[in-house]
């Protein structure tokens, strides 16, 4: 069965519209869209999956814009993009994934950087720059894409210590080190793969021991 283009539901554009300065409200209603076009992102039917993430973020966009005090509407909106730009990538669409990954990085940018709270900030910041990488590596823009890397993992290095540590900071710094660590590799820098590649394995080995 094939999956519908997503439509934000009537009663969530009323209860926007009934009350637009309800913070809650409008957190409520910004996760329900979010989520509910995320669900099929699990059955990895990437090709039906996108046209999904692509009206939902249409319709948080233009939310957004209706109402531009709302933080928790383009807090949605920018972690949909993230979503966005992986399943473009998954769809070999490498254009349309650097597209929503460098809209979710200008969202982000005019969004408080402890909204809703400065860690959950950082991880949609650090899975933003990584989408665009990886876009800008397929579409051969390797100087952009390795700067990309870079400042995914200058966040990373700002989190807090216990946040490094843990399971998700490890796994989000051995996946950045590995990807640029492939760059490098296949851009004939052998010597920057492998020290890149010995850091990314440590953190690995940190997060198994």
């Amino acid at each position: 069965k094939r999956l519908g283009r997503y439509q934000i539901p009537s009663q969530f554009k009323k209860l926007v519209a009934a009350d637009p300065d309800d913070p809650s409200l409008q957190q409520a209603v910004a996760e329900a869209i979010a989520d509910a076009a995320a669900v099929p992102y699990m059955l990895e039917r990437f090709a039906e999956v996108e046209p999904s993430f692509r009206s939902a973020a249409a319709q948080l966009e233009g939310l957004s814009n209706t109402y531009p005090h709302s933080l928790e509407l383009r807090h949605a909106w920018a972690r949909l993009l993230c979503n966005l730009a992986s399943v473009s990538a998954q769809t070999q669409k490498p254009a349309e994934a650097e597209s929503a990954a460098r809209i979710a990085l200008e969202v982000l940018d005019k969004l408080p950087t402890d909204y809703p709270s400065a860690l959950a900030h950082q991880w949609l910041v650090v899975g933003a720059y990584n989408e665009l990488a990886m876009a800008e590596q397929s579409l051969g823009r390797v100087q952009q894409a390795e700067e990309s890397y870079h400042k995914a993992i200058a966040a990373l290095e700002s989190l807090s210590e216990d946040d490094a540590r843990s399971q998700k900071g490890r796994e989000e710094f051995g996946r950045t080190f590995m990807n640029l660590g492939f760059l490098y590799d296949h851009t004939n820098r052998p010597q920057q793969a492998q020290e890149v590649w010995r850091k990314g394995a440590a953190v690995y080995d940190q997060l198994v021991a």
